[in-house]
């Protein structure tokens, strides 16, 4: 080890001052700290209190602890050549530091820690020894050695920006220099509690603390950094590192998602190689002017019985990182569902192109026309509730006086020039069950154009946009090529798949309730099951923090909202997502086994005709979607040029997938015979077929 420059000073070193009077302090003959309790250990103010469901502080900017200790969560390292990705030039004894990993890497040695401070300083940490270089703060050396010569094997080490440093041993621990009260507070809390810490991080202000599996603390780091440490509970995911710079960047590293804030294009390039060749992030340090050193410990592999991870790395050299590189995808967030479950729902890359705020299990996506299934889900809902309606009743002969379905015929037929249409009556023959299967006669609408969030109210005039209603102009105008109109007057009923045609159920159950189609989702789904990040509303606050819409040449100028709700206009996070689609697995049941729906009304749902078409949804073969078939339901959604969404759910085995993604973008060069989203989902559904011993075909 590096000899320490000074002995520490007793105005700086802090072991007598580290505590509250609830905890004696015992010092042996070397100073070293350890701790008895008097009492109950104090709660940090503003934390939400400890659960193993609830991911959110009570006050994000205070910060908060939440303990979950299952290390099963830990992701497999096999342990091969080690590899490291590095800019050392700002590094102190530059050519130490080098050497130093050279030797380390060459003789496959671990790296259990390592921290850079100010003035190029750095330190590493393998089980056998510490090597250092540069102006260590005051004392830290001293105490480093010292407690080596005592037996104590170090665990961690942090400098901060202010020169303030933290050593973590097993039993032990010292804190010298400008360290803030509450890191220390917590860090003896957790030495109190016999709590290990493998990772600590500590600011001027605020502090991060990794302990066994998804332990963590953390406070005064800022709301990202924070948002992106609690999503560790939702994702199921280990936080590997953090890593928080001199310069008040960081990076998070979940098993191998890389979440960043103020990083160079050099560190965020190799944080992507390395996920890209599966070298498990073991450790990293942040230097001054974007240095930085990223070392590998060996290969990063799936656990056994991990779907997420089977999904994630693979079964055919490639992985998720790899793919969504190659397909070029700025963000995707996938949720699994196990046992009528959601077991996992992770998040990966970023928000925008071109930004850093990453994907996280609560960032909700533009979900297009998986929307269709909860239009139907909704439908039949009001279907089972004492309203005036029935799914196979006339929406001609049930039209509800002055309502929406008798103001679009009134007005298509006293005007239908204004629509370029000839005058053609609506057939009473149809039903709103034949409008959930696109079973219908009507012009194909050419899709479902969304209109600019934030522009004219949207909600609540659903009989205009059945017309071709337009408020992406001012003032408002008609579109022709996307009004719902019949060209058969009283022709057969026949399949004929159009988006803007679900626009019908949706004006039919709004005249049957009286509420529009996003109050009833809130009624029906969202408040009662506490789905907090989907929604219908198009002027939702929620809408403004989802995922950014891209196409082939990159984010798109606005994000756009949907007024046919059922159609395509549902915003939602994939894990919100598949609460309801164990629903349709498990007889209306959500996953905590309370009814929502009766289970002959998502019977009806699951019903196909031709072959594989039910309500909002289809098989994914020919035959029923019953339990016991083994046939799944599916359905993917696309808005052109911004997203990509696919969702499958197998009531047999009671397993479901929900992928989203924040682009669509046609098919590139090289990338395959076939749409690139698509591409990337067909890979994301071999891997998850794969693991579940499904036929090819199944989840299609």
């Amino acid at each position: 080890m590096r000899a320490g420059r000074h002995l520490p000073d007793e105005g700086r070193v802090g072991p007598c001052t580290l505590w509250r009077k609830s905890w004696f302090r015992v010092l042996d003959v070397h100073g070293l700290v350890s701790l008895w309790p008097s009492q109950a250990s104090p709660v940090l103010a503003g934390c939400a209190a400890s659960t193993t469901e609830d991911v959110a502080c009570s006050d994000q900017e205070t910060g908060c602890e939440e303990t979950v200790g299952d290390v099963s969560d830990e992701v497999s390292v096999l342990s091969l050549s080690k590899k490291r990705w590095q800019v050392t030039s700002p590094f102190a004894d530059r050519t130490s530091l080098q050497t130093t990993l050279g030797a380390l890497a060459s003789s496959n040695t671990a790296i259990v820690d390592m921290t850079a401070g100010p003035g190029g300083a750095w330190v590493i940490l393998t089980a056998d020894d510490v090597y250092s270089g540069g102006p260590l703060p005051s004392g830290m050396a001293f105490w480093m050695s010292l407690m080596r010569s005592n037996g104590h094997q170090l665990k961690a080490v942090d400098i901060n920006s202010d020169g303030g440093y933290v050593i973590i041993a097993d039993g032990t621990y010292h804190i010298g220099g400008s360290v803030n009260q509450g890191a220390k507070d917590k860090i003896a809390e957790y030495y109190s509690k016999g709590w290990k810490i493998r990772d600590v991080e500590t600011t001027p202000t605020g502090y991060v603390i990794l302990g066994d599996g998804s332990l963590a603390s953390y406070a005064n780091t800022g709301q990202q950094l924070m948002a992106v440490l609690a999503d560790r509970l939702k994702s199921k995911r280990r936080v590997e590192q953090v890593e928080i710079g001199l310069d008040g960047g960081w990076v998070v590293i979940s098993d191998q998602e890389a979440a960043v804030a103020q990083a160079s294009s050099t560190l965020s390039a190799s944080l992507k190689a390395a996920a890209k060749a599966q070298a498990h992030m073991s450790k990293l340090m942040l230097a001054e002017n974007g240095g930085f050193v990223l070392y590998s410990n060996g290969t990063a592999s799936a656990s056994p019985n991990n779907v997420a991870e089977a999904v994630e790395y693979g079964s055919d050299g490639r992985n998720i990182w790899e793919r969504m590189d190659y397909y070029n995808l700025p963000g995707v967030s996938i949720s699994i569902i196990e046992n009528n479950q959601v077991k996992y729902s992770r998040g990966y890359g970023v928000l925008k192109q071109g930004e850093e705020q990453h994907i996280l299990a609560t960032t909700m996506f533009d979900m297009a026309s998986l929307s269709k299934f909860v239009g139907a889900l909704t439908v039949m809902k009001v279907d089972s509730e004492p309203y005036p309606f029935s799914v196979d009743a006339s929406i001609v002969d049930n039209a509800r006086t002055n309502g929406a379905v008798e103001k679009w015929l009134d007005e298509g037929n006293t005007n239908p020039g204004a629509y370029g249409f000839s005058i053609l009556p609506v057939s009473n023959t149809l039903t709103t069950a034949h409008f959930l299967r696109h079973q219908t006669d009507f012009i194909r609408s050419g899709g479902s154009p969304g209109y600019d969030y934030g522009s004219a109210s949207l909600n609540g005039s659903t009989w205009q946009y059945l017309l071709g209603w337009n408020c992406s102009t001012n003032p408002c105008g008609y579109n022709s090529n996307d009004q719902a109109w019949t060209v058969g007057g009283a022709g057969s009923v026949a399949s004929s798949y159009d988006s803007v045609h679900f626009s019908v159920p949706q004006a039919v159950v709004e005249d049957a309730t009286g509420l529009a189609a996003f109050e009833l989702i809130e009624k029906y789904w969202t408040e009662p099951m506490h789905l907090d990040h989907l929604t219908g509303d198009t002027h939702s606050p929620l809408l403004a923090g989802a995922a950014w819409p891209h196409g082939g040449s990159g984010p798109r100028a606005t994000r756009h909202a949907y007024p046919w709700t059922f159609a395509g206009g549902i915003y939602a996070a994939p894990m919100d997502y598949a609460e309801l689609m164990i629903l349709a697995m498990n007889q209306g049941k959500d996953s905590s086994g309370v009814e929502r729906i009766p289970a002959w009304a998502i019977n009806r749902m699951l019903q196909v005709q031709d072959s594989n078409v039910g309500f909002g949804l289809y098989s994914d073969g020919v035959g029923a979607v019953v339990e016991g078939s083994g046939v799944a339901f599916v359905h993917n959604g696309a808005h052109s040029g911004r997203t990509y969404t696919h969702m499958c759910g197998n009531p047999t085995t009671d397993t479901g997938i929900v992928i989203a993604i924040n682009k669509e973008s046609g098919d590139g060069p090289d990338r395959g015979t076939g749409n690139d989203s698509a591409d990337f989902v067909g890979w994301v559904l071999d891997q998850y077929t794969a693991f579940l011993g499904y036929a090819p075909f199944n989840c299609r």
